[in-house]
């Protein structure tokens, strides 16, 4: 760089000891000076050329070179100070300074630093502040209840449930089989729960678990209209309990007796010819054959008397 200068030299000569004298003033051009008749006015222009130090090896400055007329300056990037040097970098601990603003945690890193909080809290948009925040939002994965302790989220699940192995999802409990229902007679499981349940002749009791025996009052179900049946009714703990006379069978009601076809079934003991009647069945022979004693065969081969 080059700037321009002009000085004006002002001189007397002394011819006697043989002396000059000097006298020197600088300034713009145009200035005007009084002089006397015993000194003379030289006027000099001069330029002075600016040397750039930033210009070779940044100066020697680690981080930033900034160049001035007949001198030069270093300078860090934000977050880092000069060393004693003038030339060399060093990290500003923020934190050092009010925990850097931040309401629980600073960490200092180069050139900056960053604010974080505890388990339990979230940063505020201020990048400063904490705030305490609930671990249950969104349900956290648990399969039932999420619940917040000391600021970290626990899983739980319904009565008749435990949690799985991954602490999140919940399965069934077996009360019957951890012996935790304590029924009287039987113990039926159910997802979540169970129920208790009694022995014929027995009552579930109000507790829910407990049996107690059926104290009842014998009515002979047959007593009205024979208890439906066709022929023959007896009395049972289910009810009506039908039954058929010979050559009869009970039809699909299990109440009304129809003729039973000993003839088409099998049940006959004819030789050779059998008749179906309602309640039984007959045998016959052929011609020339006459029946047996028992009913049933036929025997012997008589001839026709003229």
């Amino acid at each position: 760089m080059l700037r321009a200068l002009t000085s004006y030299y002002l001189y007397r000569e002394n011819t006697e000891n043989q002396t000059l004298t000097i006298k020197m003033t600088s300034g713009a051009i145009g200035v005007s000076f009084g002089v006397s008749s015993s000194w003379r006015l030289i006027l000099f222009n001069y330029s002075i050329t600016d040397r750039n130090e930033c210009a070779i090896d940044n100066g020697g400055c680690q981080d930033q070179c900034y160049n001035t007329i007949g001198s030069y300056y270093c300078k860090c990037q934000s977050g880092q100070t000069l060393e004693e040097d003038g030339k060399g970098c060093e990290d500003v601990d923020e934190c050092a300074v009010v925990n850097g603003g931040c309401q629980q945690r600073c960490i200092n890193t180069l050139g900056t630093f960053h604010c974080e909080c505890d388990t339990g809290y979230r940063l505020h948009a201020d990048e400063r502040t904490c705030i305490k925040m609930d671990p249950c939002t969104g349900g956290n994965g648990c399969a039932h209840i999420c619940q917040s302790e000391n600021g970290v989220a626990r899983c739980a699940c319904h009565p008749g449930h435990q949690l799985s192995e991954n602490k999140k999802s919940c399965e069934d409990v077996n009360e019957c089989v951890e012996g935790l229902a304590h029924c009287g007679h039987r113990c039926v499981n159910s997802l979540g729960s169970f129920t208790c349940a009694c022995h014929p002749g027995f009552e579930l009791g109000a507790d829910g678990r407990q049996c107690y025996r059926i104290e009842l009052e014998i009515v002979d179900s047959c007593e009205k209209n024979n208890g439906g049946c066709s022929h023959h009714c007896e009395h049972a703990i289910g009810g009506p309990r039908c039954s058929c006379n010979h050559g009869h069978q009970l039809d699909e009601d299990e109440k009304t007796c129809i003729d039973l076809d000993e003839c088409q079934n099998g049940e006959a003991c004819c030789a050779q010819f059998c008749v179906n009647y309602l309640g039984g069945y007959e045998c016959s022979c052929q011609e020339g054959f006459r029946i047996t004693s028992d009913g049933c065969g036929c025997e012997g081969k008589f001839l026709r008397s003229n």
